[in-house]
């Protein structure tokens, strides 16, 4: 014995070998035309296996199949019969007729109607279209194929599928992902130029940001997006559009679309970090070392009247050495991306929620850069920990607050000898906002500076100090490549192929974490016990 379901399709196998057939040559007879009677037959037999698949058990098969053809026929003939008293000048050999005969109709209960409402609302645009301006607008095929400019062909076979895949939706369970009711929240990082305001215009909201998380290592269409963030396909299809646009999403072959950057999830954040940690232990000594060896050789010669510290200094100098570490081993990952917008910007986004390490990591932050035309610069760092506890601010503002020709003034006063004598009122009065910015001390007429001063470029000293370590800094590079290495296999496991020759550009911005662990560790172990958290420097010539 056979159950409810077993009987629809045994009735369904039965409609389909016995029936289908002569129901089309009744509806070729009823309507003279072979494309009404297999767009009416279809719809007839839809109606018949819906039917059926609801539960329907007909006593009399036969009849209740004819009764059924029956009544779908009356409703068009009555549909065609008032078009044709609307359009009574129109030629009706070419007037196609609304078919509500599939779903709308009396065979329909009240809950099917919002189902239609919810599939049509997951259909894209170019199968959604036609069905509006068929079904809804009353317009005709001809009609409809000028206006979207296809052939009439393409109309027919759009509303055919568009049928299809509104009639699969209305029984199948939708269920949403949980992207629709818990949204993902990412960080992210960018490098390079950004003249039009990309990336970070396009994912100041949570839906471009959720769309990116679900497309991560999963190429999906637009219906599957719509789906799992519970939007609508005609708001999915412009958000997809503007992402590809963006070049954050890629479109792919198939049609469907890839975050078209690497998101490390937290556990790959977590593999690197501890990476990170293990160069830290390693290597921390090594750089302080390095750069003490350094300072103590040469503090009297560039410290000149700075109120800054041998140590301070040291930690100066430490810092500027890890960066110049983690550069060299960075090779030319940050030159490789050539932008739709002219930019040249790179971006790379971060699940939340990885777990701390080991390591209570200090953050880099570069608090500005002013130049002048004469290469006078004033360099602001920040190094501050997460809990404060390295961390005092020395400098109150940026230094981008500064105006270039501000810094002909500090020039003026190291070649003075730190003295004010002579100066006019307005020189006096920039010297004065230095120091309420904290660059300067003022000592009776003298101005003791709180950054390093020296003639010449940073790197001029940077260098020196390389070529006066050279070994110790080859094995620090060394040690920072296999870092490097290690890292890229860490973020193959996570990241589709497709992004692999930007593997070194994602490597080289998670390793950033490196710096602030060896900061850290120079904090918890003694070796640095100042308190500041920035250090800056002004460089003349």
């Amino acid at each position: 014995m056979k159950d409810g379901k077993g009987l629809a399709e045994l009735r369904i196998g039965e409609f389909t070998s016995e029936y289908f057939e002569r129901v089309y040559y009744y509806c070729l007879k009823k309507t003279g035309s072979e494309t009404e009677a297999a767009e009416l037959s279809q719809d007839i037999a839809l109606g018949i296996i819906e039917q059926l698949r609801r539960g329907a058990c007909p006593d009399s098969f036969s009849g209740w199949v004819w009764q059924i053809v029956r009544n779908i026929y009356a409703g068009w003939a009555t549909e065609k019969h008032k078009a044709r008293k609307r359009l009574s000048d129109t030629d009706i050999s070419e007037f196609e007729i609304p078919d509500n005969s599939d779903f709308v109709s009396d065979l329909i209960r009240e809950e099917d109607i919002a189902a239609i409402r919810r599939e049509m609302a997951f259909i894209l645009s170019e199968y959604r279209n036609v069905l509006l301006m068929y079904y809804v607008q009353n317009r005709r095929v001809c009609d409809i194929a000028k206006n979207l400019g296809i052939p009439e062909g393409t109309v027919k076979t759009r509303l055919f599928r568009a049928r299809q895949k509104l009639k699969e939706g209305m029984y199948m369970a939708r269920e949403f992902g949980k992207r629709s009711y818990n949204p993902e929240r990412l960080s992210f990082s960018s490098s390079g130029n950004q003249p039009s305001g990309l990336p970070w215009s396009a994912v100041q909201r949570k839906i471009p940001v959720n769309i990116l998380c679900e497309a991560n290592n999963n190429p999906s269409t637009v219906e599957e997006l719509a789906i799992e963030l519970g939007i609508a396909a005609p708001y999915m299809e412009e958000e997809v559009d503007i992402l590809e646009k963006s070049e954050l999403l890629k479109k792919l072959d198939d049609g469907k679309y890839i975050t078209n950057f690497f998101i490390a999830p937290s556990e790959c954040i977590e593999e690197v970090n501890e990476l990170c940690e293990d160069f830290a232990y390693d290597n921390y000594k090594k750089f302080w070392h390095t750069a003490s060896d350094f300072v103590t050789k040469h503090y009297a010669e560039f410290i000149g009247e700075s109120t800054m510290s041998e140590q301070d200094a040291t930690m100066f100098f430490f810092l500027k050495l890890v960066t110049t570490v983690k550069e060299t081993s960075d090779g030319a990952a940050w030159g490789r991306f050539k932008r739709r917008d002219g930019g040249s910007w790179g971006f790379i986004g971060y699940e939340q929620g990885a777990r701390r390490g080991r390591i209570n990591a200090w953050s880099f932050s570069d608090n500005g850069t002013i130049m002048c035309d004469d290469c006078n610069k004033l360099h602001l760092r920040g190094y501050i920990g997460d809990n404060g506890r390295f961390g005092k601010q020395i400098y109150k503002d940026s230094c981008f607050y500064i105006d270039s020709k501000d810094l002909a003034v500090i020039r003026e006063l190291v070649k003075n000898g730190y003295s004010a004598e002579g100066f006019t009122d307005s020189q006096k009065s920039t010297l004065d906002r230095f120091c309420d910015n904290g660059y300067f001390v003022k000592d009776g007429d003298k101005y003791k500076p709180t950054v390093l001063v020296f003639e010449g470029d940073e790197w001029k000293l940077t260098n020196l100090m390389i070529c006066e370590h050279r070994e110790e800094y080859d094995a620090l590079v060394a040690a920072m490549k296999k870092l490097h290495d290690d890292a890229v296999g860490v973020i193959a496991k996570y990241s589709m192929p497709y992004l692999k020759d930007d593997f070194d550009y994602y490597v080289s911005m998670m390793l950033y974490k490196m710096r602030g662990c060896v900061a850290a560790l120079v904090k918890d172990n003694g070796l640095y016990t100042g308190g500041n958290g920035d250090f800056g420097y002004f460089s003349y010539n």
